[in-house]
């Protein structure tokens, strides 16, 4: 892996790390890898130690937030890893 030069964040072989910093002792492991082309998105998330995968692929590149993958993904994952089953309602 290679450090990022952000605290608590890694790169490993193209795949973001974020590992817990002691400010969020109970956060998990987040593993994640997004791109896009030609107008498409994709985002990959993974926490490990809780066995949770989330993929997402659309054909709508962004959105006036940013990545429409990105944000769906990194939703799902903060809602399946408090131990909510996902919806579309907004949070945070």
């Amino acid at each position: 892996h290679a450090e990022t030069g952000a605290s608590h964040l890694n790169v490993g072989l193209s795949w973001m790390i974020a590992d817990p910093s002691p400010t969020e002792p109970g956060r998990p492991r987040l593993l994640w890898h997004n791109g896009g082309t030609g107008g498409y998105a994709s985002f990959v998330g993974l926490i490990p130690d809780r066995g949770i995968a989330v993929v997402v692929l659309t054909n709508t590149a962004l959105n006036l937030q940013g990545s429409v993958a990105d944000e769906v993904g990194t939703k799902l994952l903060k809602q399946l890893s408090a131990g909510r089953a996902p919806s579309n309602e907004d949070d945070e």
